[in-house]
């Protein structure tokens, strides 16, 4: 029998019929959805022993609003839609982002420990997910203004093995008109 110029098998064969049916059925015929990449991770904690910070992670997005604004003060969070997930062979940079709140002290805010006091060039960042344990070398710590952020190519540049961790940056007991970034490389 003939279809737009297909021949197909007579149906008295049954096999070839049987065989589709069998391979249709069992999911083999047509091609399955991609395995879930070995890369695809979790951030679960994230350590700067050098301030005594050790916190949870969660997993926050930026999307259009274009503004990193974790979801609360407890925790540091991961920034899911810019970068790569921290990992030992990330193809970009990953992202951190916790808050600071001069308003209240770093019992309520861990995070106001990570100030340039507390993170000295050469210091580690201990990264943990799903699947590994990261170390990373803390190769800057520097206020960044917040109107110049956006556009300051050490933040935003792909750079593969690379962790930039950003909060706002206090002096003095009282918030400025900047950020605090911490830039630091994967360790081999």
């Amino acid at each position: 029998m003939s279809a737009a110029g297909r021949t197909w098998p007579a149906a008295s064969t049954g096999l070839f019929l049987s065989v589709i049916v069998v391979l249709v059925a069992a999911g083999a015929w047509w091609p399955s959805a991609a395995p879930a990449s070995a890369d695809a991770t979790t951030v679960q904690r994230v350590e700067l022993p050098s301030a005594g910070y050790s916190s949870e992670v969660g997993t926050m997005t930026v999307a259009d609003a274009g503004t990193i604004d974790p979801p609360d003060f407890v925790r540091t969070w991961w920034i899911e839609d810019r970068g790569a997930a921290p990992s030992s062979h990330a193809t970009d940079t990953a992202y951190l982002a916790c808050h600071t709140d001069a308003q209240r002290p770093t019992a309520a805010v861990p995070c106001n420990a990570v100030g340039p006091e507390n993170v000295p060039l050469g210091s580690s960042v201990l990264v943990t997910t799903d699947v590994e344990e990261l170390r990373y070398t803390v190769v800057q710590a520097r206020k960044v203004a917040r109107d110049e952020f956006a556009r300051d190519p050490e933040v935003w540049d792909v750079n593969p093995g690379r962790l930039v961790w950003v909060s706002c940056y206090l002096s003095e007991g009282r918030r400025t008109g900047y950020n605090f970034v911490v830039v630091a490389e994967l360790e081999d």
